[in-house]
């Protein structure tokens, strides 16, 4: 089957990271995103999440209860270069996770693609709909 690019970039207050139309292995970068969101909502202070395509990263840290900073960042061999931060309560970056994740599922049923990587984001979605279920029943 090979690999599976396609669109996926952040869109902030502050515009897109790392820039709109970015194109890179979206199952994989979906699947790290998800799991690191459960990992932060769950038993985590921080994590770090590459692009799977050129130096970018968001480094996510819980910032207060229920919120979350992710800062978007172009690593060099010198360090971390910051390009643009944001604070986003955890429920929203749970719900927007999972809504990718089943855009990217759909697309991959409809093409009759299935790989671990996929099976895997299967299984973080579901958990990640656990997480944020519980997360609004606290609200």
């Amino acid at each position: 089957m090979g690999t599976i690019s396609g669109l996926i970039y952040f869109e902030t207050e502050k515009g897109p990271f790392p820039e709109e139309g970015w194109s890179d292995l979206v199952v994989a970068f979906a699947r790290a995103w998800i799991e690191a969101l459960i990992r932060i909502a769950s038993t985590s202070d921080r994590e770090h999440v590459w692009f799977m395509d050129g130096p970018y990263a968001v480094d996510l840290s819980v910032s207060d209860v229920g919120t979350v900073e992710a800062r978007f960042v172009h690593s060099r061999l010198k360090g971390d270069s910051l390009l643009q931060s944001t604070t986003v309560a955890m429920e929203d970056l749970l719900s927007n996770a999972i809504t990718v994740a089943e855009r990217v599922l759909v697309a991959c049923k409809q093409k009759g693609w299935n790989n671990s990587d996929i099976e895997a984001l299967v299984i973080s979605s579901k958990q990640a709909k656990e997480i944020l279920s519980k997360l609004g029943d606290r609200s």
